[in-house]
Order: C-alpha cells, then sequence, then structure tokens
C-alpha cells in the first residue's frame, strides 16, 4: 500500500464554484505522510475553462514581461497611495523597507527608484489599460496622477523632504 499524497487542484466534484482564494484551494488537497503532485495529464482544467466561460472570464497566456511588468505596477501603484495618505512620509523610505525587508532586487533601486526609471506618465497607461479588464482594482493613485501631469518625480519628492 502506498502512502502517496494526491493533491487535488480542484474541488472533486463538479461542477464547482471558482475558488476565490488561495486559502479555499488549499482546503481542497488531501495530505498524507508523503507527498506527490497529481500528474499534468489529470488535471480537470476543462471543468475550470467551462466554469470561467460561465462566469464570462476569459483565459489567456501572460508572458514573463507581462506578469512581471503588472506586479511592479501593482506595487508602486499601492506604495504611492501609501506615500500620498501620509503613511510613508518619503518615496525612499518605502524603498528601504522593501530593499532591506522584504528583498526587493537591490539592481532596481526599490520600487519607487524603479518607478522613475518607468516614468510616470507609462505607469499611468499601464493602469488605465489594466483597469479595462479589472476597473475597480486597477485605478491610478492621485499623487501617481499629479507626478505625471506636472513632469516631476518620485526622487524630487524625496530631495524635496
Amino acid at each position: 500500500m502506498s502512502n502517496r499524497t494526491t493533491f487535488s487542484l480542484l474541488p472533486p466534484t463538479p461542477p464547482f464554484a471558482l475558488i476565490s482564494s488561495t486559502a479555499s484551494l488549499m482546503e481542497s488537497r488531501t495530505v498524507t505522510s508523503e507527498m506527490a503532485i497529481v500528474p499534468e495529464s489529470e488535471w480537470r482544467m476543462p471543468t475550470l475553462m467551462v466554469s470561467c466561460a460561465a462566469a464570462g472570464i476569459t483565459l489567456r497566456d501572460f508572458t514573463d514581461a507581462e506578469i512581471t511588468d503588472r506586479y511592479l505596477t501593482a506595487m508602486i501603484s499601492e506604495a504611492a497611495r501609501v506615500i500620498g495618505e501620509g503613511i510613508a512620509r518619503r518615496p525612499v523610505d518605502i524603498d528601504a523597507v522593501f530593499l532591506f525587508g522584504y528583498g526587493f532586487p537591490r539592481h532596481l533601486g526599490g520600487p519607487m527608484f524603479h518607478a522613475d526609471t518607468i516614468g510616470a506618465p507609462e505607469l499611468v497607461r499601464r493602469i488605465e489599460d489594466y483597469a479595462k479588464d479589472d476597473p475597480q482594482f486597477w485605478t491610478v493613485p492621485l499623487l501617481l496622477a499629479r507626478i505625471a501631469k506636472d513632469g516631476t518625480s518620485f526622487a524630487a519628492m524625496t530631495e524635496a523632504g
């Protein structure tokens, strides 16, 4: 008798409701003393595709660059909100936390420094483009919109104190 563990990527009986969080995905697994992953050939993707279609969700592939751009844009957007709301005083404070606390890649200089290399107008354009798919999540922070309009930068905010 094998002591294998299989992880079900989807609840055992279709049709299923779309998984709303990682926690509910984790609850759907079966665990024993050894771990083995269900082979890709056994994944029930057609059920997922049918459920997504019923919910009006179109599945598509993302390139590595698209994933990185969306992630960084979301991070920069939220950091701009934190600065705009006065939770963090300066952009360099955000960079310090991410570089020394969260392990942000040092060669990028921190999210706010990296935002300046991308440019505020490009970030606003990205957010507006992403908002076509999810307007509730993707909204341009007021601070970022102002920086794009005025042609300034997060570095200029840091220098101003």
